[in-house]
């Protein structure tokens, strides 16, 4: 009677252990169809765009949304109206060129996108007031900051009165040395001065005069503050002991903190007015 009963409590687990793994199976199956036929959909639901500029690293914006640098090859992007925006590689200039074009994706597509973005001309220059031309047409003075909205090549020549000319040569891919260095022109053996003045090395004569102003202005600094910190603590002593001796070294030492605070006073005053003078 037992073994029956046992051989019908197995029957019935196995029955329900089958039933079980039945079940787990149809509801794996659904969560799988769950997941992946809204990515299947989704999948099928989008385009490929490839996009290339002139010149290459452009920055590519979808919707607002960095998709990467040019080339971008094969991206894909939702079915939809979508707006594509392209940005001259020069990311420390908010003044960039930019283009932008409002473009339509259909499903399964592989669409092919090129823009020319033109030329960016950033060029610095020592001494700067150097004009700057490209192939006799005069496009600034440095520091030069110019926009093409073709792409520009060719070699650029740099020049100002008294220093020798200056070329560079460019293509749409160039980035610009950030200082073009001009040398002075000779002649007879004679070179003319640099940027600075003939008689910069011989006003070092006079500069004795500018440290000693600065040497007074920080001594007559130091003794204030020494003579005024003295006048406090024998203030302070006074108060507790009533002694005059106390008060008149007080008013003593303020004296000459009084004395010294303005020396220094005047001593930054010459010092501001011969730093300004030379």
């Amino acid at each position: 009677m037992r073994k029956k009963q046992y051989y019908c409590h197995s029957r019935m687990l196995l029955s329900g252990i089958q039933n079980m793994d039945a079940r787990l199976k149809s509801a794996g199956m659904t969560l799988f169809l769950f997941i992946t036929l809204p990515l299947v959909t989704a999948l099928s639901q989008t385009g490929r765009i490839t996009v290339a500029s002139t010149p290459s690293s452009a920055e590519v914006y979808v919707d607002s949304l960095l998709a990467g640098t040019t080339p971008l090859e094969q991206h894909l992007i939702p079915v939809g109206i979508h707006h594509l925006k392209v940005v001259y590689p020069n990311a420390t200039s908010w003044l960039n060129i930019s283009k932008i074009e409002t473009i339509d994706v259909a499903a399964d597509s592989d669409v092919r996108y090129t823009f020319e973005l033109g030329s960016l001309l950033t060029l610095n220059s020592n001494p700067s007031g150097a004009i700057v031309k490209l192939r006799d047409r005069e496009l600034g003075v440095t520091p030069l900051y110019y926009r093409s909205p073709s792409p520009l090549s060719g070699t650029l020549l740099v020049t100002k009165d008294g220093y020798e000319p200056g070329n560079v040569s460019i293509t749409p891919e160039t980035v610009f040395p950030p200082l073009i260095t001009l040398s002075p022109t000779v002649t007879n053996g004679t070179k003319l001065p640099d940027v600075l003045p003939p008689d910069h090395e011989n006003g070092s004569d006079l500069r004795w005069e500018t440290y000693a102003a600065a040497a007074s202005m920080v001594i007559a600094g130091v003794l204030s503050a020494y003579w005024k910190d003295q006048a406090n603590q024998d203030f302070d002593k006074y108060v507790q002991t009533r002694d005059p001796a106390l008060l008149a070294s007080t008013q003593r030492l303020d004296h000459r903190a009084g004395i010294a605070i303005t020396l220094s006073h005047a001593s930054f005053a010459a010092l501001a007015y011969l730093l300004l003078s030379e």
